[in-house]
């Protein structure tokens, strides 16, 4: 454990904070890949303004801390935002909003920990391969991994009349929010609930007056990961500066899943 933040890193966030070097693990987005991925905690609470100065820095909040890849050998992963206001909304996205939008609700409030966000996140992981069914198993679990937070979190909940269809977490900055997790039940996947989230946070970000909605790692090998390529235009973070895509990838599988701390 390093606890000691450098000069540059204590000049661009002023909130003390404890350094963790991270041990090599297998990477959980590619097969037959390690990774490293430093963490940071810190020591209070991040104003807007310092979370989007780890989000503009390629961070990304996991629990209380703060994680980024470092891999020797490997620069797949790439963060990935999407400037709010300049979406091109396609003629198929237009459609998911209007379908999900002539039937789900919207709720924006402080995430909510109770059984039946366990049990759905557990469905959802189950029916789209990403993991054990009791990998979070418990309410402490799950307040661990989403709520317990170092910055302004956030959930949107999705609902069909009274049953709740999917929920999305996000952080929130001072200009940018940051997508943390979505998951949904695999019964409402006729709306495409993964790119309908999507469709909302960028709605919310605008109404909010944010810049920037940060979508975590576009990794093209990941089938979990790639589908972040049809929202253009789009930045990603690549050798330390955030490069400018302006057209789509092209892939026809539908990829709406989210893979843990996308």
């Amino acid at each position: 454990m390093d606890t000691s933040a450098s000069q540059e890193n204590r000049a661009q966030f002023p909130t003390p904070v404890l350094q963790f070097q991270d041990q090599s693990r297998p990477c959980p987005y590619l097969p037959n890949q390690s990774a490293l991925m430093p963490l940071v905690y810190p020591m209070s609470r991040l104003d807007g303004r310092e979370f989007d100065s780890y989000l503009e820095a390629g961070r990304r909040r996991s629990s209380s801390f703060l994680y980024h890849t470092a891999c020797s050998n490997c620069n797949a992963c790439q963060p990935t935002r999407i400037p709010v206001r300049e979406l091109d909304w396609t003629s198929s996205m237009k459609r998911v909003l209007k379908r999900g939008d002539k039937e789900l609700t919207t709720s924006v409030g402080p995430p909510i920990v109770d059984e039946q966000r366990v049990q759905l996140f557990n469905k959802h992981r189950t029916s789209r391969r990403l993991g054990q069914a009791t990998e979070w198993d418990s309410l402490d679990d799950y307040e661990q991994g989403f709520v317990e937070s170092c910055c302004n979190t956030l959930e949107l909940s999705y609902w069909h009349d009274d049953c709740l269809a999917g929920v999305t977490i996000v952080d929130c900055g001072q200009k940018a929010v940051s997508a943390v997790y979505t998951y949904f039940d695999p019964e409402f996947s006729r709306y495409s609930p993964g790119t309908y989230s999507i469709l909302k946070q960028v709605e919310w970000a605008v109404a909010s007056g944010m810049d920037h909605l940060y979508l975590g790692m576009y990794v093209e090998a990941n089938a979990h990961l790639r589908y972040k390529g049809r929202f253009m235009p789009q930045e990603r973070f690549i050798d330390n500066r955030w490069v400018r895509f302006e057209e789509p990838i092209t892939w026809t599988d539908r990829g709406d899943a989210y893979a843990p701390h996308s």
